[in-house]
């Protein structure tokens, strides 16, 4: 442990108040002056410079209150992510179909639009492959979304594409605190 720059953990989801068996490692402690953050507009994470040592454990990722809220920021997200294709901004990484487990995540990214049956097999892999299943109900509707998400990035970017318009930019106003979350005042 003394050599690493950085350290991970297993983060489980949960979604609609139920714990899914979908884990990912995840990098959340690292060094003062050894990371750097991914620039893109959603999803950015820590690139450690160093060792990354995996810690014991696990971080519940209670992702939204309501579906509600989740389909409200994957609709912020996919628009943002189309816009940032449209305009040709790097992945976060370098795409390799044999490089590490992120660097496969990211040729997925950048090819998925030529895949054929891409959104079954995006929720094939979720449902079945990761274990959706196990979780029910909330465990369907979960990887359903997932690829439907995938479907509304391809969406936006083509609309961009067709009117060379970007979204208008929307104001949400100041949202409610999450009900889950103690408040200190």
């Amino acid at each position: 442990m003394d050599e690493a720059d950085g350290f991970s953990m297993q983060r489980r989801l949960w979604f609609m108040s139920q714990p899914l068996p979908i884990r990912q490692e995840i990098v959340r402690v690292w060094k003062t002056g050894y990371c750097r953050f991914s620039d893109v507009l959603v999803n950015e994470h820590p690139i450690v410079k160093g060792q990354v040592s995996h810690v014991d454990g696990e971080i519940e990722h209670h992702d939204s209150p309501d579906l509600e809220h989740w389909l409200d920021k994957q609709n912020r997200y996919s628009t943002a992510e189309a816009i940032a294709r449209a305009d040709g901004h790097p992945l976060s990484g370098n795409p390799r179909l044999f490089g590490s487990s992120f660097e496969r995540r990211m040729w997925l990214k950048f090819n998925f639009q030529r895949l054929p049956f891409r959104y079954a097999f995006l929720f094939f892999y979720h449902w079945i492959l990761q274990g959706a299943w196990r979780a029910g109900w909330p465990g369907y509707v979960w990887a359903r979304l997932r690829s439907d998400v995938m479907r509304l990035r391809q969406f936006k970017h083509r609309e961009i594409e067709l009117t060379g318009c970007r979204p208008s930019k929307r104001i949400y106003g100041v949202g409610k605190p999450d009900p889950r979350v103690r408040n200190f005042d």
